[in-house]
């Protein structure tokens, strides 16, 4: 099996978002050769908004050799780089030994020497550095990105919450997100919602949880996606499978279930938990890390970051949380993920009819600076609401929302529509044409006017 077909066979298992993940790469059709119709297809398929499922894909390809994916796309794509390069650089040599004669030698070297020089352009690494002379590698990718746009898929991995994916534009690639909350107050409901809605767009998802055991996360993330109406109306379900009936054994109808969690298998992505108390001690930064190479997810979320130890031993436990948010950083950006954290609030910082802020963070301020986002989470139980309230961006600006929570049946739903301009920030009534607003523009960047030396003598 080529590398060409183990890329398209990791594409179709990870549906649009691997298709997302070679945009941002700079793979294009340009790079199959011998799958340029299936890739074609995987295309189309998205920016249709079309499901892209195995079944579907080998009901067009049947004689498509179908392997099991063992790496992950993104260790795949170097491959796919490297397996063009070598197959134009030896049709090259094979033209050059057929015409090249002692005449015409200093020609085809410049010829030769041009075309080498093209074929590292279109497929060596994307070079941080080249940000003039690369500028087509960008020019394609932001192509690429508008046509998923189009479909309706954010660049990240979508959260099922529009207010989110509508300024974060989902969990994007690289990013550290930090969740805060008091004890209780839906936190970690949070963090399965991420979850679940990742494994429903067929995500693969990894979660550290060293508070909760593994049937306590099964049971909240059947509930949570039982909940969704699509999983509802494809499955007969007239309500969804309440949380606490699974976990006392009783109350649900187990044929139903069993024909649920069936469905689970051959729809939806994959959630490896590493969960329990005992584990508490092997949880640092180099177990997560390994863990992160071996499972190769799309998603981490730790919860929370404060039961983590730090690999090494310092003398506080703040130079210790100090050294895990460093790590877990460094992890976000070396294996390109989205790794989302949740942290305690400081009671005394935290409003009591608000979601807490960035500067309540318990134990210690260093997760917030290194986070690109940061989000509050505040349960008003006996209201049934939840307030979710994101007061660091590096990639656009605060906003607050509600949602009806009722962690019993899965329903986590928007009250209000997403409002505010994510790509014009907080200046969304800003009026070009304001002349008031021109005027004091123009005052306030007029050279002033140079007072001359004999008249500053003077004075």
């Amino acid at each position: 099996m080529s590398v060409e077909a183990h890329v398209i066979a990791a594409v179709v298992h990870e549906g649009v978002g691997g298709l997302r993940k070679l945009y941002q790469a700079g793979v294009s059709v340009q790079d199959f050769v011998t799958c340029e119709e299936e890739f074609q297809w995987i295309e189309d398929r998205a920016t249709r908004r079309l499901p892209i499922s195995r079944r579907l894909f080998m009901r067009k390809f049947p004689d498509f050799e179908m392997l099991p994916v063992d790496e992950r796309l993104q260790d795949l794509l170097p491959d796919l780089k490297n397996e063009r390069a070598f197959t134009e650089i030896n049709a090259l040599l094979d033209t050059l030994g057929e015409e090249l004669e002692v005449e015409n030698a200093v020609d085809k070297a410049q010829a030769a020497r041009d075309i080498l020089s093209q074929i590292t352009r279109a497929h060596a690494p994307v070079s941080d550095h080249s940000l003039v002379s690369g500028w087509r590698d960008h020019y394609e990718e932001q192509q690429a990105i508008r046509k998923l746009r189009k479909a309706g898929t954010p660049p990240g991995i979508p959260t099922g919450l529009e207010w989110i994916d509508h300024h974060w534009d989902g969990l994007v690639d690289g990013r550290m997100i930090v969740c805060l909350g008091r004890p209780g107050e839906g936190k970690s409901f949070l963090t399965a919602k991420f979850a679940a809605h990742s494994i429903f767009e067929k995500y693969r998802v990894l979660m550290f949880s060293p508070e909760m055991n593994r049937r306590e996360h099964l049971c909240r993330i059947h509930t949570l996606l039982s909940a969704y109406p699509q999983v509802k109306k494809s499955l007969g379900l007239e309500h969804s499978f309440r949380n606490r009936a699974l976990m006392r054994g009783v109350g649900y109808n187990m044929k139903t279930y069993k024909r649920f969690m069936e469905w689970m298998e051959g729809e939806c992505g994959e959630i490896v938990l590493m969960t329990n108390t005992h584990r508490r001690t092997r949880m640092t930064p180099s177990f997560i890390e390994a863990k992160i190479a071996d499972v190769a997810p799309d998603l981490v979320i730790i919860d929370p970051i404060y039961k983590l130890h730090a690999s090494k031993h310092r003398k506080s436990r703040i130079e210790e949380l100090s050294d895990i948010s460093d790590a877990i950083q460094d992890m976000a950006e070396a294996f390109n993920i989205p790794i989302v954290v949740t942290n305690q609030a400081h009671r005394q910082q935290t409003q009591r009819e608000d979601a807490p802020h960035k500067d309540s963070s318990f134990n210690s301020d260093v997760p917030i600076q290194e986070a690109d986002h940061v989000i509050g989470v505040k349960n008003m139980s006996e209201e049934k609401r939840m307030i979710l309230r994101c007061s660091k961006s590096r990639f656009g600006h605060d906003f607050k929302f509600e949602v009806q929570f009722h962690p019993n049946t899965g329903v986590m739903r928007e009250i209000d529509a997403p409002t505010g301009s994510y790509m014009n920030g907080k200046d969304d009534d800003f009026d070009e044409d304001d002349a008031e607003l021109k005027e004091i523009v123009d005052n306030a960047t007029r050279p002033k006017k140079r007072t001359g030396r004999k008249e500053a003598v003077r004075g």
